[in-house]
């Protein structure tokens, strides 16, 4: 075995600690577990619990890690089940994979007698249990009586110790138990001497005495209790209440209440069959016991008998209980529908049936399912991929249960801000609604009362198919709704941000909204035009206020997809995303004027600002903003049109013309903050209009012919120039080159064609041109995933999609010139 120890000096990086070893070294002072008294889980609002500052120290193998929570953190718990609870487990999380310890609730599975999910005790997770959360059948908030806390338990959780062993806290509760029964096995044995010494001196006359004692006082009550405790004496009771209400006699018979108070005892039943004639169900519910008040559960295979005396439930062969309302009437009929779930509530209350014989009673109380679903479209909402049902079915990727609205926007002000899932579309103008439910006048008629809607467009996806969804007193509840395909957003804590979401469309599952996708162009005197998009489809966002100006105009988004970049004369405004939201983060200003191309590093530090003749490098600093670093001359003093950094952003060329004849392009090394000037590379060209790298490979656009040129790098000092036959008729090329995956460059042309090319690191081949449909592209950009090109001109936004080496158009966005001077298009 190896030998080490720490800490010492480093001399020339020879003494090096892990992580690990700082964890080891904390592992002699601290045990596992919270802080005493801090940590507590308490219930919420709703169904949420809290867990409240404090901390712990936590970690395997004899590491320990710090925790601290500096507030209330709110945990949800996900929504009860109508029939069956469940329990949760709520713990601090060490993750090594995720470097964090966090607080969680482990979520349990519903059954009739529920087990609290087991803790985690691996090399890659470590769990301290807090508490555990019991949810019963029904539960819309969670209360403190349903918390049990176990942070005590050291077998689990345990209190933070220093040095000494940790503290066994179950041990004292063991020790006090042991203490208890000690102290009344003492007490009893004591009792039983004295009641044997006493018992031996009582003879034959002395208890004959004390009998007679007894006799005369119980003779002679009324010199010792009042009148009424004499009537409660001899059985004389005149009233009662049961559940709160008055229980009265009339002769020998008492008159019961219209309602029996259940008590907190719930059964299942596992099976259940009909009589022939439906009116008896026979339920098999395993360890029965019948105790007053106490529910029973059932699916019930067929409706509700109409308003006879005879209907009831059997349990387990055994007793019979006549079905009643809370009225003590007979049922209606309109109760419940086949195989729904059904919940009565059992009683000794005998009722009598119209024939002369009584029964027990089983109330009924309605219960899960006795009522269907209104929205009854298939909506899954979990990571894994469900298992499809319809062409309505929707899936939301994420594992949050949180309640779901159709609208046409997220309203600040609606629910108080809480968790909630938003369908959102264009208008619910468009939606076809109609709704039907039971209306009560005035004088107690129940009439059929209608809401509906009539829709304007196409709405595909059936919101509402139950047509009859339930009954009652004979009129029928209906839905029928339709909606336009909704984009997904969710609104969490605060933050509003649109969800990876999908739609099966009975082959497929197809894209609704897609988290983090969007697309962003800067013309010249406006704002900055932002979508979101979901594969080649775009829905307007908003516009970005940002400083206007009749120069180019250039915007990016980081590749981490945090930040997005828009470049505007004598300002670059840095915007941070938080969820669907862009917040001004940084201004960077320059006294220059065009700002031609903004590109950031692969790891999203670094930011190359194509501003006149400098390249200006920027970078992110701690705080999450921007700041300058540095700037890169050219000795030419001509206007950097491009720029491009290398796979790994050790690398970054920038390009100008040189006298009208010369694409010069520049090469500059980097290591952390300083950028070192490698070599000049020429192309031929009186004007660059954009380029693209890619490994060893960068493709140059110029407007001299045959206009597109590969330089071929050897090293950070060489490169060889591959031309390629010029693409016929074309007087000039328009946008920046675009490198994809399978050797292939596509770039657009400002006299109306797509150009494409293939490549190897020795030949570049002109592989055919297809008409656009509209001329005059500025810039082209293209999807992460290569399966959607998008094209700029000063009228339109074309939107392509690419098989191979064709580029489809299948949609066309009149932007009504904002495209002009707009040199870039940001695509996330």
């Amino acid at each position: 075995m190896a030998e080490n120890s720490g800490f010492f000096r480093s001399v020339n990086g020879d003494r090096k600690y892990s992580v690990s070893f700082l964890a080891k070294w904390a592992g002699c002072f601290v045990s596992n577990g919270v802080y005493n008294g801090e940590l507590a889980v308490t219930a919420g609002e709703n169904m949420q619990v809290v867990v409240p500052a404090g901390r712990a120290w936590l970690g395997p193998n004899g590491e320990r890690y710090k925790y601290e929570n500096d507030s209330d953190k709110a945990l949800p718990i996900a929504n009860a089940d109508g029939v069956l609870a469940r329990k949760d487990t709520v713990v601090l999380r060490w993750d090594v994979n995720e470097r964090s310890i966090t607080a969680q609730v482990l979520t349990g599975e519903f059954s009739s007698n529920p087990v609290a999910p087991a803790i985690s005790r691996t090399a890659e997770q470590y769990d301290l249990k807090l508490a555990e959360i019991y949810i019963a059948p029904g539960a819309t908030a969670i209360t403190q009586a349903v918390i049990t806390d176990t942070r005590l338990d050291s077998a689990v959780c345990g209190i933070v110790t220093s040095i000494v062993t940790q503290v066994d806290t179950s041990t004292f509760y063991n020790q006090i138990q042991s203490d208890l029964a000690q102290f009344k096995a003492k007490n009893q044995a004591e009792f039983t001497t004295w009641f044997q010494s006493i018992r031996d001196v009582l003879d034959e006359s002395t208890a004959g005495n004390l009998l007679n004692m007894i006799q005369t006082h119980e003779a002679d009550t009324v010199a010792h209790v009042t009148q009424e405790d004499h009537d409660k004496i001899s059985g004389a009771v005149q009233s009662a209440t049961l559940g709160g209400a008055a229980v009265t006699k009339s002769g020998t018979e008492l008159q019961f209440p219209a309602c029996v108070q259940g008590n907190t005892k719930a059964w299942v039943a596992t099976e259940v069959a009909t009589s022939s004639d439906n009116l008896r169900f026979f339920l098999t519910i395993p360890n029965f016991i019948f105790s007053e008040g106490c529910s029973v559960t059932f699916k019930a295979p067929v409706a509700t008998a109409t308003n006879n005396p005879w209907l009831g439930i059997v349990v387990n062969g055994q007793a019979l209980y006549l079905l009643r309302n809370l009225s003590h009437e007979n049922l209606s009929g309109d109760e419940w529908v086949a195989d729904t779930s059904v919940t009565v509530t059992l009683s000794t209350v005998n009722i009598p049936n119209g024939t002369g014989q009584s029964d027990s009673t089983a109330f009924f109380k309605g219960g899960a399912g006795s009522i269907g679903e209104m929205y009854d479209f298939p909506f899954s909402v979990q990571t894994a991929a469900p298992t499809p049902i319809n062409a309505s079915h929707i899936w939301i990727h994420r594992d949050d249960k949180l309640p779901f609205v159709i609208d046409e926007a997220v309203r600040v002000g609606d629910w108080s801000n809480d968790n909630r899932y938003f369908g959102i579309v264009d208008t619910t103008d468009s939606n076809y609604l109609f709704a039907q439910s039971l209306k009560t006048l005035t004088d107690g008629t129940k009439i059929a009362a209608v809401n509906r809607h009539m829709s304007r467009d196409i709405t595909p996806w059936h919101v509402s198919s139950n047509f009859q969804f339930a009954k009652k007193n004979g009129i029928g509840y209906y839905a029928d709704n339709w909606s336009k395909w909704p984009r997904i957003y969710s609104r969490v804590n605060g933050v509003v941000d649109m969800e990876d979401a999908q739609r099966w469309d009975g082959s497929a599952w197809q894209w609704l909204s897609q988290k983090g996708h969007y697309l962003a162009f800067s013309p010249a005197a406006q704002n900055t035009f932002l979508y979101n998009r979901t594969d080649g489809l775009l829905s307007q966002h908003s516009s970005i206020s940002s400083v206007t100006s009749s120069y180019e105009q250039a915007c990016v988004f980081s590749p981490d997809g945090n930040y997005l970049f828009v470049g505007k004369a004598q300002k670059v405004l840095v915007f941070k995303r938080n969820g669907d939201m862009f917040d001004l983060n940084t201004t960077i200003t320059a006294n220059l004027n065009h700002v031609f191309n903004i590109k950031i590093s692969p790891d999203s530090n670094y930011a190359a600002i194509c501003w006149d003749y400098y390249c200006m490098i920027c970078k992110k600093q701690a705080d999450g903003t921007w700041a300058t670093l540095t700037q890169l001359g050219n000795p030419d003093n001509y206007n950097i049109y491009a720029c491009s950094w290398d796979n790994i952003g050790s690398r970054l060329i920038i390009a100008w013309t040189l006298n009208s004849s010369t694409v010069r392009v520049r090469l500059y090394t980097r290591s952390i903050d300083t950028f070192t000037y490698q070599a000049n590379l020429s192309v031929p060209g009186n004007s660059i209009w954009g380029l693209d790298w890619k490994d060893n490979i960068i493709a140059v656009v110029s407007n001299t012919a045959p206009y597109v040129y590969l330089l071929v790098l050897s090293s950070n000092t060489s490169a060889t120039v591959i031309t390629a036959d010029a693409p016929t008729n074309q007087p000039s090329i328009g946008t920046n080159p675009v490198i994809l995956s399978g050797n292939r460059i596509f770039v657009m042309s400002g006299a109306g064609y797509t150009c494409r090319y293939t490549y190897t690191t020795s030949t570049l081949t002109n592989a055919g041109q297809s008409p656009n449909s509209h001329n005059g592209a500025r810039a082209l950009e293209v999807t992460p995933d290569e399966k959607y090109a998008f094209s700029l001109s000063s009228y339109y936004l074309d939107i392509y999609s690419i098989s191979g080496n064709t580029m489809t158009l299948i949609q066309s966005i009149d932007i009504s010139n904002a495209g002009n001077y707009a040199s870039q298009i940001a695509i996330l």
